[in-house]
């Protein structure tokens, strides 16, 4: 992932079920009624995922688009960040600049492709990241995996690349992390403190030095958002979180106030590199 110019291939993006794409507005860069917003899915994901909480979202007024990759997000991360990159690239190009949500492995390829087009482009591209239960700075090795073996690694590259690659330490996050501690777009984590893929330590990572991962905190302003601090009785874990119409509603609002510096209460530009 070291030459990001001119790597990436062209794919296409697509509505999800049920919405509709507003009229380009032509060269126009920054959020606004006509700047899309579009959902990323997870490991073992589609954008059918979306279906319950997109409509949700659509009663922000603003279009509602949707990527898809690597074979239902399954393959390598570094070839699935290859076609998100290739996708993004052609609405960031109709539209001037667009918001992110993505759930899970989604959260961790729409931070790290913000880092790599905001970067290369003289205006923010992306300007805004809203995780799903995100795994921004990879997983832990879950409790009940034995040490890690050849064998088991065999197994994993064969059956879902994906799950080992998020894997803290595995050789294709290595690659992929340094993305997204270069970005310094806002970004808001929504959590459920039901969920056993990315537990809290692991979903908020971001807002710090990560020890596990080495990562440093992340350069912009930050949120994290517990779905049960505004709905005490939804009981869900990770896997359902795309698919809730309340966490549909949690993204609304946290795209109509996108995190700010908390030390000035200004939202902080996305090139300021200011933590909140």
């Amino acid at each position: 992932m070291t030459d990001t110019a001119g790597r990436y291939g062209v794919a296409g993006a697509s509505d999800v079920p049920g919405t509709s794409v507003a009229p380009a507005s032509s060269g126009a860069s920054g959020t606004s009624d006509h700047s899309p917003i579009v959902l990323v899915h997870g490991t073992a994901g589609s954008r059918a995922n979306f279906e319950e909480s997109a409509p949700v979202i659509k009663t922000s007024g603003r279009p509602v688009l949707s990527v898809s990759y690597g074979h239902r997000g399954t393959t390598d991360i570094r070839w699935s960040l290859e076609e998100v990159i290739a996708q993004l690239s052609i609405l960031t190009d109709r539209y001037g600049s667009i918001d992110l949500v993505g759930h899970s492995q989604g959260g961790l390829l729409s931070l790290a492709a913000s880092g790599i087009l905001n970067e290369a482009a003289s205006a923010p591209r992306i300007d805004h990241v809203v995780g799903l239960a995100a795994d921004f700075r990879g997983v832990a090795r879950p409790w009940f995996r034995p040490p890690e073996s050849p064998l088991l690694r065999s197994i994993d590259r064969a059956l879902c690349p994906a799950f080992a690659d998020q894997l803290v330490g595995s050789e294709a996050l290595a690659e992929v992390l340094p993305h997204t501690a270069t970005s310094r777009v806002p970004v808001t984590q929504i959590i459920t403190r039901f969920d056993r893929i990315v537990p809290a330590d692991r979903a908020v990572a971001f807002t710090a030095f990560d020890e596990l991962s080495g990562v440093p905190a992340h350069q912009g302003p930050t949120r994290v958002v517990e779905v049960q601090d505004h709905f005490p009785h939804a009981q869900f874990g990770h896997a359902v979180m795309p698919h809730r119409p309340v966490v549909g509603q949690l993204v609304v609002d946290a795209l109509a106030a996108p995190p700010v510096d908390q030390r000035t209460g200004v939202r902080a530009a996305v090139g300021s590199g200011v933590t909140g």
